[in-house]
C-alpha cells in the first residue's frame, strides 16, 4: 500500500476530489463543493486531509479545531474499505489534533454504523451524548462520541 497524504490549511487544490468522494459516499447528504470551499475559508483552523493512492482520493476528513477538535466529515470510499485506510486517517486526524494542542476530539455519527461506532471505539472515543432523529434519509440518532487526548509533554 503506497498511500499519498495531502493536507490543506488554505488552499482547494484537491477540493474536487474529496467533493467527488463525498457525494460518492453520502450521495443525498453529501456537503456539495461550496460548502467544503466555505469551510477552508471561515476563522477557524480548518483542515482537509486527503488520501489517495495511485493519483486516485480514497480517504478524507475535514477537521475543525477550536481548542477542542472536531471532526466535521470523513469518510472511505466504499471500493477501498476493509483495507486499513479508516485506520490510517483516524492516525492523522489525531496527530493534527495534538499538534494543535486540542484538548479532545468530537465527533457525531449515526447510531446504526456500527463499523464507524466500532472504528471509533478502538481508537478510544466514547459516547457522551445523542441527539435523537437528528439525521434523515432514514431518520436516525445521531451519537456524539469524545476522544481526550493526550497532552504532549
Amino acid at each position: 500500500m503506497h498511500t499519498d497524504v495531502y493536507l490543506s490549511l488554505d488552499n482547494f487544490d484537491f477540493v474536487d476530489q474529496i467533493d467527488e468522494l463525498d457525494r460518492s459516499i453520502f450521495e443525498t447528504e453529501g456537503w456539495g463543493r461550496e460548502d467544503f470551499i466555505k469551510n477552508m475559508k471561515n476563522s477557524y483552523d480548518n483542515v482537509l486531509l486527503l488520501l489517495s493512492e495511485k493519483g486516485e482520493a480514497i480517504a478524507y476528513a475535514v477537521i475543525r479545531n477550536l481548542g477542542i477538535a472536531e471532526i466535521l466529515r470523513i469518510g472511505v470510499s466504499p471500493k477501498y474499505r476493509r483495507n486499513g485506510y479508516a485506520s490510517l486517517i483516524m492516525n492523522k486526524i489525531i496527530d493534527i489534533s495534538k499538534k494543535n494542542n486540542a484538548e479532545s476530539l468530537l465527533l457525531e455519527v449515526r447510531s446504526g454504523n456500527e463499523a464507524a461506532i466500532g472504528l471509533y471505539r478502538h481508537f478510544g472515543f466514547k459516547e457522551i451524548d445523542v441527539r435523537k432523529k437528528y439525521y434523515s434519509k432514514p431518520v436516525e440518532d445521531a451519537l456524539i462520541m469524545e476522544l481526550v487526548l493526550e497532552r504532549n509533554c
